[in-house]
């Protein structure tokens, strides 16, 4: 292949957009790409102010940048078998080129060169993501493997701050069809059951129960199925419009004692298994003189409503966190330490 360069730190020019040091160009099945040969400090250029505000605190910025820079080194094999090490999208990190870059983003690139966060002694993976939520989540619960300074951390400084909170409605017809274009077809939605969380409180597992059957998804499978826009993160509550749950029926407790229940959220045992009551169209209750027959006692719901907390997968540094940590006088170390469990920061001088 051919690399083009210019001469003197100029800038070579594609199109409407320019990139430092080199280019070349790499065809495959369907299209051409441009490959940007670049310095990783030049890179950094290209990504920090795409990852984070500009207007940031320096502090925030220098932490960014010395995230980046790590998480780029131990990155560099993701797209080796296309013929590259990294893409330009959220994928990897967003790189727009010369175009992309800003005088503040470049200042702390510049007066954090070389500064990589280690742990045992090498550089480490340092995944971040926008807001947490007001807790960081473990390794373990996002992708499996353990690592210790991927732990999950209290972390209150991401609280009030953009995307601390949200709420998302979808109704049942909607969240149907995205949950069907996505290999979960169960007929009529009847309810979405959370069943474990993690110690950060976000979803692991839940139960998603139609008029076809039922299964259980990872929280992250039904962000995904729902949109990681739509639903920002997996730290979520759910709630339902349109159920009768406030439906009353009595019933006779353990002490004998009559009392008025909800009729939604009751289970009925039938010697070999627990049925909901709320999931059955028809339930048969059988008394001392007569059988009762409840029809039609609870409607189906209309919506399901998402109240959530942060944004992005939760491991690492959370940004707006970062944000309000450097507000408050905390240094760009003091923000990589709390957010990355045991770490050092050093200059290794790549």
């Amino acid at each position: 292949s051919i690399i083009i360069g210019a001469q003197d730190d100029s800038l070579v020019k594609v199109g409407e957009n320019s990139y430092r040091d080199y280019i070349s160009f790499l065809k495959n099945s369907s299209s051409i790409l441009i490959l940007n040969h670049i310095h990783i400090e030049h890179y950094l250029m290209g990504v920090l102010a795409k990852e984070m505000p500009a207007s940031s605190p320096m502090d925030a910025l220098k932490a960014q940048a010395i995230a980046a820079r790590s998480y780029t080194y131990t990155s560099l094999s993701r797209h080796k078998g296309e013929g590259f090490n990294l893409c330009s999208t959220t994928h990897c990190q967003v790189y727009a080129g010369y175009e992309g870059e800003h005088p503040r983003t470049n200042e702390a690139v510049i007066h954090t060169f070389g500064e990589y966060i280690i742990y045992g002694g090498r550089v480490v993976n340092t995944p971040y993501h926008s807001n947490s939520g007001g807790y960081t989540e473990a390794s373990e619960n996002v992708w499996g493997g353990s690592l210790a300074y991927l732990r999950a951390v209290k972390d209150d400084y991401s609280l009030n701050s953009p995307h601390s909170s949200w709420t998302i409605s979808f109704a049942a017809e909607e969240l149907e069809a995205k949950l069907r274009a996505g290999g979960v077809d169960l007929g009529q939605l009847k309810d979405i059951e959370i069943l474990n969380t993690t110690e950060s409180g976000r979803v692991a597992d839940l139960k998603v129960i139609g008029s076809r059957g039922e299964k259980v998804l990872k929280g992250s499978e039904l962000r995904s199925l729902l949109g990681a826009n739509n639903l920002k993160s997996t730290l979520f509550t759910i709630s339902k419009e349109g159920s009768t749950k406030d439906e009353k029926v009595h019933v006779i407790a353990g002490d004998g004692q009559i009392r008025a229940v909800d009729l939604n959220g009751l289970y009925i045992i039938d010697g070999s298994k627990k049925l909901s009551a709320n999931n059955n169209d028809i339930l048969r209750i059988k008394s001392k003189d007569t059988t009762y027959t409840l029809e039609n006692k609870v409607s189906k719901p209309t919506a399901f409503i998402f109240d959530g907390k942060g944004y992005g997968h939760g491991v690492g540094m959370s940004q707006y966190g970062a944000i309000e940590m450097a507000k408050l006088g905390y240094n760009y170390i003091d923000i990589i330490k709390h957010y990355y469990t045991g770490v050092e920061v050093k200059n290794i001088g790549k």
